[in-house]
């Protein structure tokens, strides 16, 4: 995980427009990418409604990446996002959070999350805010590995 912050929200906006930009889209009519928080999907509007609601304190922008030859599926980073950054709400360090997950443009899916806290992250609270994503990593592929054997167990029996 990497994460620096802002106090100033013009620059929580701009990463916003950033991380919703998608280039490779625009010749087909879609230039953006919908964001999500931990109720479901987002709009960009929806975001910038968000952001604007936002009171004052630190503004973080973190990115969180499974690592290198880690296969996934959107759903299973959408999902690691979630279950992170609920963790780091639940231990105070968050207020509200959007994100927004990149597996088109890069060797490696990441995901790019905006969060709101009213204090400034300690190295302790950075070291602590690895370790749940690690944590909530193998969680998530656990329950991937689990429905994949199900799934190959299903598909067997019909077989």
């Amino acid at each position: 995980m990497k994460a620096n912050y802002t106090r100033a929200k013009p620059r929580v906006k701009a990463s916003a427009r950033y991380y919703s930009h998608r280039p490779a889209e625009r010749e087909r009519g879609r230039a953006w990418r919908d964001a999500y928080d931990g109720g479901g999907d987002m709009t960009k509007r929806e975001v910038y409604e968000r952001l604007d609601r936002w009171g004052e304190g630190y503004y973080y922008r973190l990115v969180l990446n499974p690592g290198a030859g880690r296969e996934h599926r959107a759903e299973t980073m959408e999902d690691w996002v979630r279950r992170t950054m609920e963790q780091l709400e639940e231990r105070g360090m968050v207020r509200d959070w959007v994100a927004w997950t990149h597996d088109d443009h890069s060797a490696h899916a990441h995901a790019h999350v905006l969060a709101w806290s009213d204090r400034r992250w300690t190295r302790e609270d950075l070291a602590e805010a690895r370790e749940a994503a690690t944590r909530e990593w193998e969680r998530v592929r656990e329950l991937e590995r689990e429905r994949e054997r199900d799934d190959y167990r299903r598909e067997r029996g019909r077989a």
